[in-house]
């Protein structure tokens, strides 16, 4: 007799709940994967309006350059795990979010263009809009899948 727990029979369980769920219902589960990636995508959305990010701009074209470019991407599988990308499509999104070094443009004396010696430079610091999103959309995802498979244990009378 042993001390403790024997979760050999749980773990078995667990594995063949993962393989059923990847091999017979690969379609709910993509779009519960795509479902995740849409919600993750407002929620950094609204994440970069409520810090400010990008407000800098009067011109509502220009902040509509980042805002409208947040994008979810297709279902993958990697390995034995689906996945999907949420991210930003702008050219400068990454900027924004990681900081980047400002350097002011060279200028011109006469014909000659004057060294740049890293007069003016200074550092910008990101907003992290995409990680804070992130860390704020874990729980709600793990209880989308908890939902996600109940209800699909239910639905195939194991539960």
């Amino acid at each position: 007799m042993t001390d403790g727990f024997n979760f050999k029979e749980l773990d078995e369980f667990n594995d063949r709940m993962l393989d059923f769920v990847n091999d017979y219902k690969t379609k709910e589960t993509q779009k519960i994967v795509k479902k995740g990636a849409n919600k993750l995508k407002s929620k950094e959305r609204t994440m970069y309006k409520a810090m400010g990010a990008g407000l800098e701009h009067t011109d509502t074209k220009e902040s509509a350059k980042i805002i409208n470019n947040f994008k979810s991407g297709k279902p993958y599988k990697k390995g034995e795990n689906w996945s999907c990308r949420a991210f930003n499509s702008a050219s400068h999104a990454h900027l924004i979010n990681n900081g980047f070094v400002h350097k002011p443009h060279l200028k011109k004396k006469g014909k000659k263009k004057s060294g740049y010696k890293g007069e003016g430079e200074k550092y910008i610091p990101g907003y992290h809009f995409i990680e804070k999103a992130a860390e704020q959309f874990e729980d709600e995802y793990g209880e989308m899948v908890e939902h996600f498979l109940s209800d699909m244990l239910k639905e195939e009378g194991l539960l």
